[in-house]
């Protein structure tokens, strides 16, 4: 339930747009997904070479794609 997450988006977006950005509900769900990778460290990991051993990561690197009037950035 988001209902209170989209109401501090909706009463914060005005001041957002004002700093000369969109505040969508996307910074929202990437902070949650790294909040899950922290929790749970196998999902941040990855297979060796081998496929014998399983590399924990240390980082978190969320990547996004926006479609812009020159296509997807």
């Amino acid at each position: 339930d988001i209902t209170d997450l989209e109401a501090f988006r909706v009463a914060n977006k005005s001041k957002a747009e004002q700093q000369g950005y969109k505040l969508t509900l996307i910074v929202f769900v990437m902070k949650a997904v790294v909040a899950c990778l922290q929790k749970y460290p196998t999902f941040n990991a990855s297979l060796d070479e081998s496929a014998d051993n399983l590399i924990l990561k240390n980082y978190f690197h969320v990547g996004v794609a926006v479609d812009t009037p020159n296509g997807l950035v």
